[in-house]
């Protein structure tokens, strides 16, 4: 039996740099009914929050151009309004240096590329606190 993950009414900031991946990202959470914004940068993903998007998660990759995913997210964490917004970051490398620099940017979360789906929306649904959970 596989489980269904329902996000419907959620929205999700995708911050990520390479096209394929948040096609893939995308790809992972289509069933799952939640609205998909994309960024291919922080800064990018700064000026959609100050356009005054209010994501209920944001999935931030961690070396991107123009602003990484750390600076980007201490700067969203440094806003009153995005303050309990869980910010996920995905990371190809799992130095030990990367994480502690994420964590003290105020992550909640590290994903590891190659992104698992199960893993994915296993944190997702942790994140969200979303009970419904079906089983098929």
């Amino acid at each position: 039996m596989e489980r269904v993950f329902d996000f419907d009414g959620y929205t999700v900031l995708v911050v990520e740099d390479i096209e394929l991946n948040r096609k893939l990202i995308g790809a992972m959470l289509e069933e799952t009914g939640i609205n998909i914004v994309q960024a291919i940068h922080g800064a990018d993903a700064i000026k959609i929050l100050e356009a005054h998007l209010q994501p209920d998660i944001i999935l931030m990759d961690v070396i991107m151009p123009v602003m990484d995913g750390n600076e980007a997210t201490a700067k969203i964490n440094s806003v009153d309004q995005y303050k309990n917004v869980p910010i996920v970051l995905l990371t190809a490398g799992a130095l030990k240096g990367q994480i502690e620099s994420a964590r003290k940017a105020g992550c909640d979360e590290i994903i590891l590329k190659p992104i698992n789906s199960d893993e994915l929306l296993n944190i997702l649904n942790k994140l969200l606190n979303n009970a419904n959970i079906a089983d098929n």
